[in-house]
């Protein structure tokens, strides 16, 4: 029996850092959406998808709360934007 991963792919982060740089930011916060149902306890996704609600002005604070709760059970995780 094989497990589902419990966290996004690395290939999921690079999509959404590439969307951030082609500043796509509806695109990041989409797809940042569509990986949570997948992967809701994946911080690097959530503190994405609050930075993609950010910059369109949206309120970014839930997201950015769940983001900094699950990072901060994550073992050596620095608090930057690059993914643990």
């Amino acid at each position: 029996m094989t497990t589902s991963p419990r966290s996004a792919a690395p290939s999921d982060l690079q999509a959404l850092f590439a969307l951030y740089g082609a500043r796509r930011f509806g695109d990041m916060e989409q797809l940042a959406q569509a990986l949570l149902a997948r992967f809701p306890n994946d911080g690097n996704v959530w503190k994405a998808l609050s930075v993609a609600q950010q910059v369109q002005g949206k309120d970014a604070v839930p997201a950015l709360q769940q983001a900094i709760a699950l990072l901060r059970a994550t073992p050596n995780c620095p608090a930057t934007w690059a993914p643990c």
